[in-house]
């Protein structure tokens, strides 16, 4: 085997925190951002789903257990392989194409060809312009009343999560035990990731304006997550 020397500090942790972020969901907030963005898409049997920085897969499998084609995008190969091990797994529904992918290209789809588009903490990672082209891409991929989801933080907090963690160890006390080294893993890497990695909290007012004027419409935003320091933006393809 050949082994691929990482550039700097920051490449190996992207490549390390998937196969601990993939524990999160056992969080109740974890698991109402997901829940909240999976409604948000309104999401039908026979519809074909993108999720677009799929990362580890959590909505892509929740899509999947809807019945739908669901196509997951991520520029991370250990999050796509910690993804595929999860899908493999799953033996009802439909199987789930998972592909590298880089968010300043175009997206790899036809004119509209999809029902629904899904990015969970994506966009605080891209520039403007990056942002900017994706939602683009976006509407120009997405059928007539086809939704986008945006999910993007506001700030980090720990305090916070402490909160979640308590109410976790009252309603399943093993689960929270047990995932006490993979939740204080997540937080320890969580430092040096926003430290090192250009992460940008963009206000509501600038995402909503992009959509319209790109041409989406019913835009709604709400908030989610740890402390509701989390955005859901939703907008629909007119």
């Amino acid at each position: 085997m050949k082994l691929v020397p990482f550039k700097n500090l920051n490449d190996l942790l992207w490549e390390l925190y998937p196969y601990f972020y993939d524990r999160m969901m056992v969080f109740p907030a974890y698991k109402e951002m997901m829940e909240k963005t999976f409604k948000g898409l309104s999401p039908k049997k026979c519809g074909v789903y993108l999720d677009l920085g799929c990362g580890t897969g959590n909505l892509t499998r929740l899509l999947l257990s809807r019945g739908a084609t669901v196509y997951g995008l991520d520029s991370s190969l250990s999050a796509l392989k910690v993804a595929y091990s999860k899908i493999k797994r799953q033996r009802n529904g439909k199987p789930a194409r998972l592909y590298l992918f880089k968010f300043e290209d175009k997206l790899p789809f036809k004119d509209q060809s999809l029902d629904g588009i899904a990015a969970v903490n994506l966009i605080c990672y891209l520039k403007p312009s990056t942002i900017q082209k994706l939602i683009q891409e976006s509407k120009r991929v997405l059928r007539q009343g086809g939704k986008l989801c945006l999910v993007y933080p506001q700030k980090i907090t720990y305090s916070k999560g402490l909160g979640d963690f308590k109410l976790l160890l009252k309603t399943e006390p093993k689960q929270a035990l047990t995932s006490i080294p993979f939740y204080m893993a997540v937080g320890l890497m969580n430092l040096p990731m926003k430290l090192k990695t250009n992460i940008t909290y963009y206000p509501k007012t600038h995402i909503e304006n992009l959509l319209s004027k790109t041409g989406f419409k019913n835009i709604k935003t709400e908030k989610t997550y740890y402390g509701k320091t989390t955005l859901l933006t939703t907008a629909e393809k007119p």
